[in-house]
């Protein structure tokens, strides 16, 4: 998000398998922009991010039932307070995380919540590097980050096992350093698509496994801070 960006409130909402117009969910509970978000297939949970101005960081932390339709509610706080918590859909059926981001500093923190309860965030590790801007999806055992600024971008694949509390280890490498990708994934399989610089890149890797992101495709153009989703990761 740009530095001077008109920041919202919106949540909109729309059924995977049909076609459509989103359609309005709720509020946060003030306009905000870069945040970390994750769920399970009950919850979703936003954290962080950034209200009012460019040093507006916030810890906040707030939930919604995603069957229902609502303003969000107050769930707790972050461990620190910081913008762009990447952790996109990095969570188990009970556990999500919000790693990394900006304070406007980078840091390497990573915490976790449990869903199921509410109350702030518990230390869960570090990330290999300060690091912002990076993509994430995961298992419901094995999340991932990749990419990401520190201050160059960063071509490196991390990875946490969910249940465990610890640091992130290696996995392999992208094939293009960046940050600001889209990602998704299935069970098994984690993809992550376009970044700055401003590429039209599709690359995936099988969770499971260690190793290098291999080629999936293309976009239909190049882009850089777009998002992703699907119906299927660890938290489903």
């Amino acid at each position: 998000m740009a530095p001077n960006a008109a920041r919202t409130d919106t949540m909109e909402y729309f059924a995977i398998q049909s076609g459509g117009t989103a359609a309005d969910f709720g509020n946060l509970s003030a306009a905000r922009g870069m945040l970390g978000s994750t769920s399970s297939s009950t919850r979703g949970v936003w954290g962080g991010g950034e209200e009012n101005n460019p040093t507006g960081n916030v810890n906040k932390i707030e939930y919604i039932e995603i069957h229902t339709t609502g303003n969000t509610v107050d769930f707790g706080d972050l461990t620190i307070t910081r913008k762009d918590p990447h952790s996109g859909l990095v969570n188990s059926p009970t556990r999500g995380i919000f790693a990394v981001g900006a304070t406007p500093s980078r840091v390497d923190t990573i915490d976790y919540v449990t869903f199921s309860t509410t109350g702030n965030a518990i230390d869960f590790g570090n990330a290999s590097t300060d690091n912002s801007g990076s993509g994430a999806c995961g298992s419901e055992s094995r999340g991932l980050m990749m990419g990401g600024r520190d201050p160059a971008n960063l071509n490196i694949i991390q990875y946490m096992t969910i249940a465990t509390t610890a640091n992130t280890q290696d996995f392999g490498d992208l094939t293009v350093a960046r940050i600001n990708m889209a990602s998704c994934g299935s069970s098994t399989r984690g993809l992550w698509a376009g970044g700055h610089p401003n590429t039209n890149i599709i690359e995936y890797v099988e969770i499971a496994t260690l190793g290098n992101a291999l080629d999936f495709g293309d976009l239909t153009g190049s882009y850089s801070q777009h998002y992703g989703t699907s119906n299927c990761h660890g938290g489903l």
